[in-house]
């Protein structure tokens, strides 16, 4: 279970179909995987990028309102990236177009901090493995987002 008493979709709960969104109408967020690794547990992989990808944006929806339509999540020894596209809020929206992306920048990092423990709760949940660090950023123009997440190597658990 997530924080805020959120679970993750799983194969037990498939995704709703695309529905219009109070904000104007957006549909749900595309997902796509990269997974890879020496493991040779790439459906498994897939899997959990699939997981973190929704978990993110759930977390982003719960957070801002609303979020990214685009997504990707790629896993690869002891790193996790996910890359948002399109997760601007409207007011965000209108400061960028205003001119004003350094503030746009700085509200996000504050909003990214923010979720940053959800976001560690997420992945180490998914991948039962320790987060031991995350990075986290966002560029107004364009609208894209990427939270990097590093993992305790393997060889030290």
């Amino acid at each position: 279970m997530l924080p805020g008493n959120r679970s993750l979709p799983g194969p037990d709960r498939p995704p709703r179909p695309a529905e219009p969104a109070p904000d104007g109408g957006r549909e749900r967020a595309a997902v796509s995987e990269e997974a890879s690794g020496g493991n040779g547990a790439a459906t498994g992989a897939a899997n959990a990028s699939r997981d973190i990808s929704r978990g993110i944006v759930a977390i982003y929806k719960d957070h801002l309102g609303r979020g990214p339509t685009k997504v990707r999540t790629s896993i690869r020894d002891d790193m996790v990236v996910t890359v948002l596209q399109d997760s601007l809020t409207k007011a965000e929206q209108k400061l960028r177009d205003n001119g004003r992306t350094s503030f746009v920048q700085a509200i996000r990092r504050e909003f990214q901090t923010a979720m940053g423990e959800d976001i560690r709760a997420l992945v180490e949940q998914v991948l039962q493995r320790k987060v031991i660090c995350l990075l986290s950023d966002h560029h107004p123009t364009p609208d894209y987002a990427v939270e990097v997440l590093l993992l305790e190597p393997e060889r030290d658990r």
